[in-house]
C-alpha cells in the first residue's frame, strides 16, 4: 500500500463538522461497474487459484471455475425464465454453494437477497413476502423450514442433491452447457445504482427490513477497504466462519478475498480448538472474529500463541469489544495487533475501524472514503471532541434505502437525505479514534446478531401470563454479548416457575439469538411514557441496582 498507518490523519472540516481520512484524496476512485465485474473481470476460465475451501467436505474453488459455474447458472436462470431485476433468495449456510449462486446471480443481473438460515417460520415469511423472489436457492436439509413456513417449493432450487419431488429443482440441473457460458456476457444495467443485494437488518419496531445495496455501493466498499493501509493484502489467507449472508464477511471474507487473489477456508462452525488448529496449520495470515468469539479464544485452556504465530492481525466487529476482553485475547493468543470495525449493514460493511495501532477499546480512525459527524440528538448541533453525539455518515457505499419502506428509509437519513443517522452514540478522542458509548436505537446485539426487543415484546404479549413486557439487553462479560432479558407483569402465579414457562415459549418460536438468555424478571409495573412507549432507562436503571445489590447471585431463570 502506497501509505502506512503511521501517516494516516483524521481531519475535521470546519464548517461541515465532518471528521474524514487523509488517505481519501490519494485512494483510487472507485470502479463504475458491476459487481460481476468488479470480481471476475479479467479473469481466465482456467485461472487456477483456489480461492474458497471447504475444510469438511475437501471441495476447493478455483476463481476460474468460479466464473464459469457463475455464467453457467445465471445464464441457465435467464433462460429458465427470470428477467433482470427480478429477487432471487439465498437460505444457505457458508459453503462453495453460496458463492457460485451469489456470482451467478451478478451475471444475470438479479437482485440476491440473503437470508439467514437459521430464520424461523415467521420470519421466514415475513422476508419472502417483503421481497417476493422468484427462486429460493437451500440445501435439502433446510427446505423443512420452507415447509414450516407456508412457502411453495416451487421456488426453491437445491443445492446440494436433488430431492425430486414437490416442484423443487436441483442446482446442476440448471446450469448451462461450457460452451454456451463461455460465449455468454455478463448483464450491465443503466445505472451502477441499482440495488443488487438485499441483506436483511432488524429494525427497532421489529422484523426485518430489506437494505438495498448498490453495485456502487459494493464497489466503494471494496475500494475502502483495500485502501485501508497495512490492511487487507494480496494473498490473504484467512477462515470464513462467520455467516456469509452477513454485511461484514460477505464483503470481506468473500469479496475481497476475490478481488485481492486470498484464499479462505470455509468450516462449518466455530470450535475453538479445531479452528486455532486450522489457524496453525494453513499459517492463516488474519481472522475476522466477533467479541463472543474472541473472548473463547481469550479463556481456552487448549488455546496457545503457538496457534497464531502465522497471524499478522485480527480483526473484531459486529459489536462492541470491551478493553479487557480484548487485553486477556492478545495475552493468550500473542495478537497484540487487533483492529475493532465499527459499522452497521446500512453502511455495506463499515465507516470506522480496522486502524493499525488504535487506543484500546476504541473502534478505531475513520475508513478511507467516508465521512462522519457527531450529533447531539437533541439539538441537532455537532458536538466538540469528547463529548458524546450520535454518529452520522454519509459516502458511497453508504444504502439508497430500505426496500419497499419509504417510511423507515426517510426515518434513518437526515433531512437533507445526505447523512445516515445511525442511532449509535460515539465519543472521539484526541487521536480522532471513535469509541461508541450507547445507542439511541434500542436493538440488542448478541453476538453479533440483531435483536429488535419490540419484536420480543409483541411476542410476550401473546402468551397467557403475560399481561405486559418489555426486553433489554444485559452485557454479560463471561461472554462478551449482550443478552435478551424480559421483564413482564403475570397475574398471580408462580414467579420462578413462570419465568422459565415464558423463556421456554420463546425458545419455541424465534430463533436463537432471540432466546431470552438474560432471564426473565416479574414487575408489578412495567415503566412507560405517558405515550405508551416503553421506558428501557429505567429498566436498565433496575438490572445496574440488581448487580449492584446481587452480584453473584443465580438469575431467576437459566436457558
Amino acid at each position: 500500500m502506497a501509505a502506512s498507518q503511521s501517516s494516516v490523519r483524521v481531519t475535521r472540516d470546519p464548517q461541515t463538522k465532518a471528521y474524514c481520512s487523509s488517505v481519501t484524496q490519494s485512494m483510487p476512485e472507485p470502479r463504475d461497474c458491476t459487481v460481476f465485474q468488479l470480481l471476475l473481470d479479467g479473469v481466465a476460465f482456467d485461472d487456477a487459484h483456489v480461492c474458497f475451501a471447504e475444510t469438511k467436505s475437501g471441495r476447493e474453488l478455483t476463481l476460474g471455475s468460479l466464473r464459469l459455474q457463475a455464467q453457467q447458472l445465471g445464464l441457465g436462470l435467464l433462460r429458465e425464465g427470470l428477467k433482470p431485476g427480478d429477487v432471487v433468495m439465498l437460505l444457505l449456510p457458508n459453503s462453495i454453494a453460496f458463492v457460485v449462486v451469489l456470482l451467478a446471480t451478478q451475471f444475470a443481473g438479479l437482485r440476491c437477497a440473503l437470508a439467514n438460515p437459521g430464520y424461523m417460520a415467521k420470519e421466514l415469511k415475513h422476508v419472502h413476502d417483503l421481497v417476493q423472489p422468484r427462486k429460493i436457492f437451500t440445501t435439502t436439509t433446510l427446505m423443512k423450514n420452507l415447509m414450516r413456513s407456508g412457502l411453495s417449493w416451487n421456488k426453491a432450487v437445491t443445492v446440494d442433491q436433488s430431492i425430486g419431488r414437490g416442484g423443487a429443482r436441483f442446482l446442476k440441473d440448471l446450469m448451462v452447457s461450457e460452451e454456451q457460458a463461455k460465449q455468454a456476457e455478463p448483464f450491465i444495467p443503466q445505472s451502477f445504482n441499482e440495488t443488487t443485494y438485499l441483506p436483511f437488518s432488524s429494525g427497532t419496531t421489529g422484523m426485518p427490513k430489506g437494505v438495498e445495496i448498490s453495485h456502487k455501493n459494493v464497489a466503494a466498499m471494496v475500494n475502502t477497504l483495500v485502501s485501508i493501509p497495512d490492511g487487507l493484502g494480496r494473498g490473504e489467507k484467512t477462515i470464513g466462519f462467520l455467516p456469509f449472508f452477513h454485511a461484514m464477511a460477505l464483503l470481506i471474507a468473500v469479496h475481497c478475498t476475490i478481488v485481492n487473489r486470498g484464499k479462505v477456508f470455509i468450516i462449518p462452525g466455530f470450535e475453538p480448538v479445531a479452528f486455532a488448529e486450522l489457524v496453525k496449520k494453513e499459517k492463516i495470515s488474519n481472522i475476522g472474529l466477533v467479541p463472543p468469539v474472541l473472548n473463547v479464544l481469550a479463556i481456552h485452556p487448549k488455546i496457545t500463541k503457538e496457534h497464531f504465530a502465522s497471524v499478522r492481525y485480527a480483526s473484531c466487529g459486529a459489536a462492541p469489544l470491551d478493553a479487557d476482553t480484548q487485553r486477556k485475547f492478545s495475552e493468550k493468543t500473542g495478537i497484540w495487533d487487533v483492529r475493532q470495525g465499527w459499522g452497521m449493514t446500512e453502511t455495506t460493511v463499515g465507516c470506522f475501524g480496522l486502524s493499525q495501532g488504535a487506543e484500546i477499546g476504541t473502534v478505531g480512525r475513520i475508513m478511507p472514503g467516508c465521512y462522519a459527524r457527531l450529533v447531539d440528538p437533541d439539538t441537532g448541533k455537532d458536538v466538540e471532541q469528547g463529548e458524546r453525539g450520535e454518529v452520522w455518515v454519509r459516502g458511497e457505499n453508504i444504502t439508497k434505502g430500505y426496500y419497499r419502506n419509504a417510511e423507515a428509509t426517510k426515518g434513518t437519513f437526515s433531512d437533507d437525505g445526505q447523512w445516515l443517522k445511525t442511532g449509535d452514540v460515539g465519543v472521539m478522542n484526541d487521536k480522532n479514534e471513535m469509541r461508541i458509548v450507547d445507542r439511541i436505537k434500542e436493538l440488542i446485539k448478541y453476538k453479533g446478531w440483531q435483536v429488535a426487543p419490540a419484536e420480543l415484546e409483541g411476542l410476550l404479549l401473546t402468551h397467557p401470563k403475560v399481561m405486559a413486557a418489555a426486553v433489554i439487553g444485559v452485557y454479560s462479560k463471561e461472554q462478551a454479548t449482550e443478552l435478551p432479558r424480559a421483564f413482564k407483569i403475570t397475574p398471580g402465579s408462580d414467579a420462578d416457575a413462570t419465568a422459565q414457562e415464558i423463556i421456554d415459549f420463546v425458545k419455541a418460536k424465534t430463533s436463537p439469538q432471540k432466546y431470552l438468555r438474560g432471564g426473565v424478571r416479574v414487575l408489578d409495573v412495567v415503566p412507560v411514557s405517558p405515550s405508551g412507549k416503553v421506558l428501557r432507562k429505567e429498566l436498565r436503571k433496575l438490572v445496574e441496582a440488581e448487580e449492584a445489590a446481587a452480584a453473584g447471585k443465580e438469575p431467576q431463570a437459566k436457558l
